[in-house]
């Protein structure tokens, strides 16, 4: 595979996610990693970024529980918004599926499911979530 095709972008983020696929950006030099797709590394500066598979498997850090949704997450309400600190170290925003709000808590282990868009509308990337492990 030729070297611009490792190189992190959002697009190809978004894309591997709906797959069901969890990238993270890595260093080549400092071997930094993080959660989502940057052309520099904001550690050393290099631009030697590349993707690297994640486990996806994670833990809450912290979370809200959202009852007034934005346009396109009005069926969802009430829906948990958490970071999570995936196994690798980064952390993640994303979707909490499968847990009623009032039994979610801080340290409770999950793993990256995507929910693909569901229409032409805003989001039209897949949805980054995560369910119980």
């Amino acid at each position: 595979m030729p070297e611009t095709d490792l190189m992190p972008s959002i697009e190809k983020f978004y894309g591997l996610a709906s797959k069901g696929q969890l990238q993270l950006a890595e260093c080549s030099d400092c071997k930094a990693k993080y959660a989502t797709p940057k052309t520099v590394c904001p550690k050393c500066l290099s631009t030697k970024m590349r993707f690297i598979p994640s486990t996806g498997s994670g833990k809450i850090v912290s979370y809200t529980v959202i009852h007034v949704p934005p346009i396109g997450f009005q069926e969802k309400a009430p829906y948990i918004l958490g970071i999570v600190e995936l196994q690798e170290g980064p952390r993640l925003l994303g979707l909490i599926n499968g847990v009623k709000p009032e039994e979610a808590k801080v340290g409770q282990r999950v793993k990256f499911a995507a929910e693909p868009a569901k229409t032409a509308e805003w989001p039209t990337w897949a949805r980054l979530s995560f369910t119980p492990e």
